[in-house]
């Protein structure tokens, strides 16, 4: 059993290079969707809808650009951390609107829970960082 933990302590570089690129491939589906599918203009009145989301116009482009430009820049391993921290921030609003605001069928539990995973990953990135497969580490930044 030791020898199993060793060789899977020996790839945790992998294991944070596997997290980053489904977390950014799922961010940058969310992004295109909200400029290019749904567009600005839904996503903004869906925000708007919510009632607590302040200046939705503002909000509903600064979010879709988050993901689409955030997404890409985690894929490389640039600035992780602090993408962490923004998505974690994200992340806990849409699970609270979700489960709080949203009604059933695609509210509750059942409809944040994608969101409540994207926050541990979230959190997992902001603490943990890029990795050795990263940018980051490239560059020599302390952060990776």
């Amino acid at each position: 059993m030791r020898n199993l933990i060793e060789a899977l302590k020996a790839q945790s570089g992998a294991g944070q290079l596997l997290v980053r690129l489904v977390m950014a491939e799922v961010l940058i589906v969310a992004g295109y969707s909200k400029f290019f599918v749904a567009g600005l203009d839904r996503v903004t009145t869906m925000f708007s809808g919510y009632g607590i989301i302040p200046i939705p116009q503002g909000v509903a482009p600064f979010i879709a650009g988050l993901e689409l430009i955030g997404g890409i820049l985690l894929a490389l391993g640039l600035f992780t951390r602090y993408l962490g921290v923004l998505f974690t921030i994200e992340f806990v609003v849409a699970a609270y609107v979700k489960y709080a605001i949203v009604q059933p069928p695609a509210g509750g539990y059942l409809g944040s829970r994608l969101d409540t995973m994207l926050i541990v990953v979230a959190i997992l990135l902001a603490t943990n960082g890029a990795g050795r497969y990263s940018l980051d580490a490239k560059l020599g930044r302390s952060d990776a």
